[in-house]
């Protein structure tokens, strides 16, 4: 297997030994010096963002171990920024509040909030044809109203009827 940077450099080759794929980090660096154009050298090593995308989006700690440690052949680390900010990570935590189970809104006034549902076609036609219905809640009252409707075109007349 290879991995490659977003920029389709070579970052390295991890070739299959029984379930474990292990990275040959020496061997990418060196196809990226072979590749490069002018004589130029490629820079010995990746950055800390460059191992954090290759390692799986391991956290800065965890990477730092694994250097200390010599846990990744070839973990060759140039200097660059450790806290970077990896936009996969944060799509991956953004997270989103439950909505509250009761509004903090309180309505004293008739027709300060009305709540309506328009339902249907119904799975089977009911007697005289009416196949939706509307309904109006005032959030003050609680007080509802339901109509049944042949079509739901009917909707804002009915509407206009309950308002008035």
């Amino acid at each position: 297997m290879e991995l490659h940077m977003p920029d389709n450099r070579l970052l390295c080759i991890a070739p299959l030994q029984g379930t474990q794929f292990i990275l040959n980090m020496h061997a990418a660096n060196q196809s990226n010096a072979n590749a490069t154009a002018g004589g130029d050298s490629a820079p010995e090593g990746h950055t800390w963002l460059e191992w954090h995308h290759a390692l799986s989006h391991a956290s800065i700690q965890a990477l730092w171990i694994m250097h200390q440690q010599n846990l990744v052949d070839g973990m060759k680390i140039i200097p660059s920024p450790q806290n970077f900010v990896c936009k996969g990570c944060i799509q991956g935590k953004h997270t989103s509040k439950p909505l509250p189970c009761e509004s903090k809104n309180k309505y004293k006034e008739i027709g300060d909030l009305v709540v309506t549902d328009l339902w249907g076609p119904a799975p089977i036609e009911g007697k005289g044809r009416l196949n939706y219905y509307i309904s109006f809640t005032n959030a003050a009252t609680q007080y509802s109203v339901i109509t049944f409707l042949k079509d739901k075109s009917e909707a804002f007349n009915h509407y206009r009827c309950y308002a008035a």
